[in-house]
């Protein structure tokens, strides 16, 4: 424990007895005083020493610090941790397959993804990836923002590639992705036994 701050009455008596009781609530500090001596009534009133041991109430207050807190789900409801990886599956050259991203704010601030783009790719991989739709920003406390991500290969072969999404949570900035992908080509045969990888797949 350390002392932020030394608390005193606005207007101190010999016998005031400040704080002999003191309540604490979240920023919101009440101290009592039964033996303060004014006359005067309720909140805010211009204090004097007309009224021996009225007692009185001081409260105090500070702001409560809010934080944002990321969480990115997909499928929606299943978390992916900082660092996790999701993949595309085979797909067959010329075409593309798709991943909904969820992210929520489950902080009690709000959450801005300070990127440019918020979602971006990277890695030697990353032009066969496509963020369709940018998640907004910011997100309030308790809300959520969608974004989709398109893996269109352009050439045959295992593909990877690292969404990124910088953001002011204090512990998970960045917060990347591991996305992976094959297509497979209906002219190549890899195993050499005259079957096109793509018709051994289908």
């Amino acid at each position: 424990w350390s002392q932020d701050a030394y608390v005193k009455a606005s207007n101190p008596g010999a016998a005031d007895v400040f704080s002999r009781s003191v309540a604490v609530s979240s920023g919101t500090v009440v101290v009592g005083a039964w033996g303060e001596d004014s006359s005067s009534s309720g909140v805010n009133s211009t204090p004097n020493e007309g009224a021996s041991n009225a007692g009185a109430a001081y409260i105090f207050s500070t702001p409560v610090p809010v934080f944002p807190e990321i969480v990115l789900e997909q499928p929606a409801g299943t978390d992916l941790a900082n660092g996790g990886s999701r993949g595309f599956g085979t797909i067959l050259l010329g075409n593309a397959a798709t991943l909904q991203f969820t992210l929520r704010n489950t902080g009690d601030g709000p959450l801005t993804l300070t990127g440019s783009p918020k979602a971006a790719l990277g890695g030697d991989d990353a032009s066969h990836f496509q963020v369709q739709t940018q998640p907004a920003s910011p997100v309030e406390a308790g809300d959520s923002t969608t974004f989709v991500v398109n893996f269109a290969p352009t050439a045959a072969g295992s593909r990877s590639a690292t969404l990124t999404i910088t953001n002011d949570d204090s512990d998970e900035n960045p917060f990347t992705v591991s996305l992976s992908g094959t297509a497979l080509s209906s002219t190549m045969d890899a195993d050499g036994d005259g079957v096109s990888d793509a018709a051994e797949f289908l």
